[in-house]
């Protein structure tokens, strides 16, 4: 995250132009030729309820979760940065390492 806010800010000096100038992967690239659609966020509970998401990662091992609000409280809507130290990356293509519960889980099922 560091290195996408220095890009962004433009603090950095070592950053050449060629760098702007490398074709996107196809894969973000067709990201941008996706047609918008709407998409109902309307929730009622149930599995989108935090008490029940931590209860379901409770039952998994993971006790920890941070939430910070990062909007303005007097807003009708919460935005909310959510960590959970303990999850893992997915399956597939990614670019971190795998982590303990990852690794774990994979030696010794």
């Amino acid at each position: 995250a560091q290195s996408r806010m220095t890009y962004i800010s433009g603090a950095r000096d070592d950053v050449y132009p060629e760098v702007f100038e490398r074709p996107l992967p196809e894969r973000v690239r067709g990201l941008f030729d996706a047609t918008p659609r709407q998409v109902d966020i309307a929730v009622d509970g149930g599995a989108a309820d935090p008490a029940s998401v931590m209860a379901r990662l409770r039952a998994v091992g993971i006790e920890q979760v941070l939430a910070v609000r990062l909007s303005d409280p007097a807003l009708p809507f919460a935005v909310v940065k959510v960590l959970v130290p303990g999850l893992e990356n997915p399956d597939g293509a990614r670019r971190q390492r795998l982590g303990g519960r990852a690794v774990t889980r994979a030696l010794f099922g």
